[in-house]
């Protein structure tokens, strides 16, 4: 029986874009990590490459913002110790 990823393979195979696939693996609650564990493995990303990807769709915005808040103070916390 084939599995979502399955599927989602067989229409790599046949033209699926990038950022069409991300939508889809969204859409199937797939994680931002899940997503680029895709992206590596079936379109030959780099994380670097797969990362960039995910995070500048759209559909991954909020998570993005609440990482990049959670970042900055981080940062803020670390100096502040120096």
């Amino acid at each position: 029986m084939n599995t979502y990823i399955d599927l989602l393979r067989d229409e790599v195979k046949n033209g699926l874009g990038i950022d069409e696939a991300i939508e889809k693996l969204h859409a199937n609650d797939f994680t931002i990590t899940e997503t680029m564990k895709f992206l590596i493995s079936e379109y030959d990303l780099s994380l670097a490459q797969a990362k960039v990807k995910a995070s500048e769709n759209p559909v991954w915005n909020s998570v993005v913002e609440s990482s990049r808040v959670m970042q900055d103070e981080l940062v803020d916390a670390l100096s502040k110790q120096s």
